[in-house]
């Protein structure tokens, strides 16, 4: 299939609110109702598209990084240091959940009032199929040694098989010394996979896509039970820069998705996602969110960038605001008819289409 660059004059950004704080994620629950999260743990809510925002009590002072709504009532919001928050009743109340990890997350997507998934660092794959009660730790895992992981931490427990004690204690990094004994013993321990997690996208019941760093993406076809890996472009060279990393992925059906990233990187697959395209939108700047609605495609990044397709990313025009230009923007959300961008400085800009 062969991509090319068409540039549609007319598109222009309108700023549309400015809250106190950079705003790292949000959700609309309908064309007007929506939820801002970002630094200091604040959330705000509007019920006029932007136009004017109430904050709400989150009870956490870290920075929350995505949020997520199942529906008008049911929420979660994720952040730094494992940080998870519910709501059941539209964000008039948020409570923290317990979360197995503490480390950060990034991204989270909520399918119900009861089932909700999270990704973030050291490969941290978190799903609740109780409304938050429990979280299961489905992190990305591998053997100890197998890969070359600067400082390996514990997926799991490690017992002296002779002495019946400790050897190493989930979550805790394994020093060259435990290693060693490790070896010595003949454990097999499962440590994290030392890669973050950007994005999670559900194309359906049983697919998700996972985008994350070095060009990696990760896809199930089991409902989350196991996970394979995949990767942008060419086979990587050892010898050579790692690719670029990926923030962001979409699919607008089964064959057609589009992954974002480093550097400007688009890359189209129409075959499900086994081979994928690079296409040149002559942007450079890093795209750190990509969101679809319909034929509709929205993109974000670095240096105020925005991206707009209208023919489900078989082309894009760039949205230029020469006073964003120092600015990024973070998440990205579409619509049938607009695109919406939120970033530093607080900022939501819309892009309105039709």
């Amino acid at each position: 299939m062969k991509f090319f660059f068409l540039i549609v004059i007319g598109l222009s950004a309108q700023i549309i609110m400015r809250a106190p704080v950079d705003i790292h994620g949000f959700d609309f629950v309908s064309k007007g109702e929506g939820f801002f999260v970002g630094k200091e743990g604040r959330i705000f809510h509007t019920k006029d598209g932007g136009k004017t925002i109430e904050e709400q009590e989150s009870g956490v002072e870290l920075l929350l990084t995505a949020v997520d709504f199942a529906d008008p009532v049911n929420g979660w919001a994720v952040g730094e240091l494992g940080t998870i928050l519910h709501t059941r009743d539209g964000g008039k109340s948020w409570e923290k959940q317990s979360s197995p990890v503490r480390y950060h997350l990034l991204d989270i997507l909520a399918i119900s009032g009861e089932e909700a998934w999270a990704v973030g660092d050291w490969g941290a794959v978190l799903r609740t199929s109780d409304g938050g009660k429990t979280w299961d730790d489905l992190s990305l895992t591998t053997i100890a040694g197998e890969e070359p992981i600067p400082e390996p931490v514990a997926f799991e427990d490690a017992i002296d098989p002779e002495k019946g004690g400790f050897l190493v204690r989930k979550g805790e990094t394994l020093s060259p010394q435990i290693m060693n004994l490790l070896k010595e013993k003949g454990i097999r321990v499962r440590i994290r996979n030392d890669i973050i997690l950007n994005n999670i996208f559900f194309l359906d019941k049983r697919t998700r896509w996972i985008a994350g760093e070095a060009g990696t993406l990760f896809f199930t076809e089991d409902g989350g039970r196991s996970f394979s890996k995949r990767s942008i472009g060419e086979i990587e060279d050892p010898f050579g820069p790692p690719p670029l990393s990926l923030y962001a992925i979409t699919f607008l059906s089964p064959r057609h998705g589009i992954v974002a990233g480093l550097l400007g990187s688009i890359h189209i697959t129409d075959d499900g996602g086994r081979m994928w395209k690079n296409i040149d939108t002559g942007i450079k700047s890093d795209i750190y969110s990509i969101s679809s609605s319909g034929d509709v495609v929205c993109a974000c990044g670095a240096k105020g960038a925005i991206l707009v397709s209208t023919d489900e990313g078989k082309s894009f025009e760039p949205v230029i605001k020469p006073d964003l230009s120092r600015h990024w923007l973070r998440r990205a959300k579409a619509f049938p008819d607009r695109c919406d961008f939120v970033g530093m400085d607080g900022l939501l800009v819309r892009v309105k289409l039709r």
